[in-house]
């Protein structure tokens, strides 16, 4: 199933992506420390991905698609735990105010902005230049950037977690200011990787609703299959390229 990401649908998306969320249930406070520690997982998980291309072609080699598909997952992970993160920090502001935005300045309709033409003009001549290693950029951004904003995040959030201190409404700010630039910078990412957000969010619930039909359970998590995920990826990717191909004739 794809879902399409015009007139600013991240609603769908993330309403997608809870069904398969195993921390649904739980306290908000428990859901943020989830999507905070998940996104510094996959941060490992996606550079890793990453480090395997970038050998594979320094050897001379080329990737099997598959390969590459599974890296944008990665990224796509990514994008999953981020979008959740996003929603619960707007949700958590009804909690804590009589107010329901607590002065927050990014909602979900923000996930759905796209670069602007000036960001992509410079992008495209910093590919242009000689020796630019898209691969090598990417992973410096997860390395360097992001890695040390969700330290920092989880750092503070720890406090409220475990130590039980006062959620305060600049915390939450933070939280989610936070997360928009994420999906800001997962956007750059994407960028230099050939495809866009929407694609990566459309690989993940694809592969999602492979691995969970109706909904997470323990089980199914335990008994995933990622030869039938990943078949389900590609199976999808190819019909969206037949489908651009028929709509620009």
């Amino acid at each position: 199933m794809q879902v399409h990401f015009e007139h600013n649908q991240w609603h769908k998306a993330i309403a997608m992506f809870s069904r398969t969320d195993s921390t649904i249930s739980e306290p908000l406070e428990t859901r943020i420390m989830h999507y905070l520690v998940g996104i510094a997982g996959e941060i490992g998980e996606a550079h890793q991905a990453l480090t395997n291309i970038i050998v594979l072609r320094a050897q001379g080699e080329t990737e099997p698609e598959e390969v590459y598909d599974d890296m944008l997952l990665e990224i796509g992970d990514l994008i999953w735990y981020n979008s959740l993160l996003m929603n619960a920090t707007l949700l958590m502001s009804e909690e804590i105010s009589d107010e329901a935005t607590v002065g927050l300045d990014y909602g979900i309709d923000n996930l759905a902005i796209e670069l602007d033409e000036n960001t992509v003009t410079s992008y495209r001549a910093l590919v242009g230049t000689e020796g630019f290693d898209a691969l090598g950029y990417v992973s410096l951004l997860l390395e360097t950037h992001l890695i040390k904003r969700v330290t920092e995040r989880l750092d503070d959030f720890k406090k409220v977690f475990f130590y039980k201190t006062e959620f305060t409404v600049e915390e939450l700010e933070a939280l989610n200011d936070f997360s928009y630039n994420t999906h800001r910078l997962l956007q750059t990412c994407a960028f230099f990787l050939g495809t866009d957000v929407n694609k990566l969010a459309n690989m993940v619930i694809t592969k999602l609703k492979s691995r969970y039909p109706d909904q997470f359970t323990p089980q199914l998590s335990e008994e995933r299959n990622p030869e039938k995920e990943m078949a389900a990826v590609q199976e999808s990717k190819e019909k969206g390229n037949e489908d651009e191909s028929t709509q620009a004739q």
